[in-house]
């Protein structure tokens, strides 16, 4: 990855202004959002609409949002949709809800995603948006490599999000796969490939856009904080080692401060009993916590913390870093030809 001519300074803009109000965020740079603390990120549903046991629910209504085509968006995802009766609406935040059909390959967002009062089964959305893959989403880093809403809205930067969240799975094995997106407290003012759009709204010219690319290098210790001195926070440390080797970038923005995503744990309490995120305050101990409490948590106050990211050491790419050529969803008010970043 190159990097841009105001890289360092990029990073000292992401540091200075973690905190969108000073003493926000309870004084935390960084936060973790989960579904059981802070603003709770969009819930993700796998679902097989081929599976003969497949349970069907019913959107009424979903506006594609503007610039976008409604009537795609009436035809993938307003309906009948494969969506499980167990599922509960999402209880705050952007009540955002991804769903992901293996069986067709239809990748589903809706935003304000709430039922409909005294008529169960049904539900509507303020926007919704989709892309289409293979089924099983077979291939999907050759066919979407951004990760891209084909149209419609759902989160700003029209890209399925929860994609770059931080996986139960893989953090119970220690170790996240992937590129990992985080919500921002501000942004400068335009998007960045993969970003299709975006909401930032700094002026300075030293901050990053949603979208834009970022790695923390090699050289960086999990084991000492070069400010503390002490090794990084455990979960932080498994960020560091992701954002090595993957990379990251903004796919959201809050006005509050710099915040990682974890995997809704919804599904994973349906199958299994206790979401993995659940810190239980009565229990000293720790033996009732949820799983991922018990991994990453502080031993005293079981919090998991990530505030200790170390933003100031960040690198960045210039923008549109990546792009493909051609590439496969042009922005609508954007053509050919384009510098090559590959």
């Amino acid at each position: 990855m190159p990097l841009a001519s105001n890289s360092a300074d990029c990073a000292r803009w992401m540091d200075a202004n973690a905190l969108h109000i000073a003493g926000g965020a309870w004084g935390a740079k960084t936060s973790l959002n989960t579904s059981v603390f802070g603003t709770e990120p969009i819930a993700v549903y796998v679902v097989d609409s081929t599976a003969p046991a497949c349970d069907w629910q019913y959107v009424d209504s979903v506006a594609a949002g503007a610039g976008h085509n409604q009537a795609e968006i009436d035809l993938f995802c307003k309906g009948p949709i494969p969506l499980p009766i167990w599922v509960t609406p999402p209880p705050q935040g952007d009540k955002g809800l991804a769903l992901y059909d293996l069986g067709t390959g239809i990748m589903r967002e809706y935003f304000l995603f709430q039922p409909v009062v005294g008529n169960p089964g049904h539900w509507t959305a303020k926007t919704g948006g989709y892309s289409v893959a293979k089924p099983s989403l077979m291939d999907l880093s050759e066919t979407n490599p951004g990760v891209q809403l084909r149209t419609g809205t759902n989160a700003a930067v029209g890209m399925h999000n929860a994609l770059g969240f931080l996986g139960i799975a893989e953090l119970i094995a220690g170790h996240v796969n992937h590129a990992v997106a985080f919500t921002c407290s501000n942004m400068g003012i335009g998007q960045s490939w993969p970003a299709r759009a975006a909401d930032g709204l700094s002026t300075d010219a030293n901050a990053p856009l949603e979208g834009q690319w970022f790695r923390l290098p090699a050289s960086v210790d999990i084991k000492k904080n070069p400010r503390t001195g002490k090794p990084y926070n455990p979960l932080t440390q498994v960020i560091i080692e992701a954002v090595q080797r993957y990379g990251g970038f903004a796919s959201d923005k809050n006005l509050w401060c710099h915040a990682f995503n974890g995997e809704n744990g919804r599904t994973w309490k349906q199958l299994y009993g206790k979401d993995p995120w659940y810190r239980d305050a009565t229990d000293g101990t720790g033996k009732s916590d949820g799983i991922l409490v018990q991994q990453y948590g502080h031993p005293v106050t079981r919090a998991i913390e990530v505030d200790d990211f170390p933003w100031h050491l960040t690198e960045w790419a210039p923008v549109d870093w990546g792009r493909p050529i051609p590439d496969f969803w042009l922005r609508p008010w954007q053509g050919t030809p384009w510098t090559s970043q590959t």
